[in-house]
């Protein structure tokens, strides 16, 4: 009896042993598993945040290279404006010197000026001008007529000797009322010039330049 007793508790010792040990592997594996779980999380998280990362790099590139293209838009725009804006200038620019070889005959008074030391042609742009109760400005007063006047003042009596001054001094009164666009008045001045030295072809062509300019302002 007592032999089949300690068989009996041996029986029992070693199965209790074997169900300890079968936990034991068991909660080994459920740790194993919940490990494998946990790193299965962590791998979707991971991959999920990396997506959204590649995602706002994405749209940041995209962003950027929308930006670059508006910025080469706009500065092509720009430069076309310029472009625009230059042409312009120079349209401005070719009609002003078409309107003004016109005016001046070819470079007549020019010429004049630079050989007979006419008054340079005044500059356009804003001119402050102080009002008094009785004396304006007006093209006469702001010619250089007047003084002028008093060079020729000073060639009387008209001599021979005097007279390449006398007619230099009418050249220089003509330019200076041609460039105030006073043209008969300038005519006057360089017919005066021709009675003075009448075989002076050059002289004679600048006056039917500006007879020719008389003429067509009448016409238009």
């Amino acid at each position: 009896m007592r032999a089949k007793r300690e068989e009996a508790i041996a029986k029992t010792q070693t199965r209790t042993q074997e169900a300890i040990k079968l936990r034991e592997e068991a909660k080994r594996e459920n740790e194993k598993a919940a490990v494998r779980e946990m790193m299965k999380i962590e791998e979707t998280e991971r991959s999920r945040i990396e997506g959204q990362k590649r995602a706002e790099r994405e749209r940041a590139d995209a962003d950027l290279e929308a930006w670059k293209e508006e910025q080469r838009r706009l500065a092509e725009l720009e430069k076309q404006r310029l472009l625009a804006e230059r042409m312009e200038e120079e349209k401005i620019k070719r009609g002003k010197e078409k309107r003004h070889r016109r005016v001046c005959g070819g470079n007549i008074f020019y010429e004049a000026a630079n050989e007979m030391g006419a008054a340079p042609k005044r500059l356009s742009g804003k001119i402050e001008v102080n009002f008094t109760e009785r004396v304006f400005p007006t093209p006469v007063r702001e010619s250089t007529a007047q003084a002028e006047e008093e060079a020729l003042d000073l060639l009387h009596p008209p001599v021979p000797q005097n007279a390449p001054s006398r007619c230099k001094a009418l050249v220089r009164r003509g330019t200076a009322f041609c460039e105030l666009e006073m043209y008969v008045e300038g005519l006057g001045e360089y017919e005066a010039a021709l009675k003075i030295e009448p075989n002076n072809e050059e002289l004679r062509a600048d006056a039917e330049k500006i007879r020719q300019l008389i003429q067509g302002n009448t016409e238009a």
